[in-house]
């Protein structure tokens, strides 16, 4: 707590710590940066991550939600700009009621 009241009671102080962190949430501690950084994570290990979902069970059609062939059957990310339309398409054909069930589930489980 007295730490706390030293940082808020000098003032050039307290700046100097708004300022850093302002600059921490610019370059590092936020939903943009943390995307482009997974963004570039998976486009940097597409052929890794078709392997480890094929190798766990998934079918082409389930992968290819998230990456797509090119014209020589390499794997590479697919479009972003269609992948939730991809994602739905998936899960309204082969839903049968299980995300509601796990739904219902879970309110059941977390009634206050």
């Amino acid at each position: 707590m007295e730490k706390i009241r030293s940082v808020f009671g000098d003032k050039e102080r307290y700046m100097k710590l708004r300022t850093a962190l302002r600059q921490e949430f610019e370059t590092r501690l936020n939903w943009d940066v943390w995307r482009e950084k997974m963004n570039r994570i998976l486009k940097e290990n597409v052929l890794k991550w078709t392997h480890f979902l094929k190798e766990g069970g998934y079918s082409d059609e389930f992968v290819s939600i998230f990456f797509t062939q090119d014209q020589t059957g390499t794997w590479v990310d697919s479009p972003t700009e269609t992948r939730n339309d991809r994602l739905h398409d998936y899960m309204r054909r082969y839903n049968h009621g299980i995300i509601d069930a796990a739904l219902e589930e879970y309110r059941r489980d977390h009634q206050n």
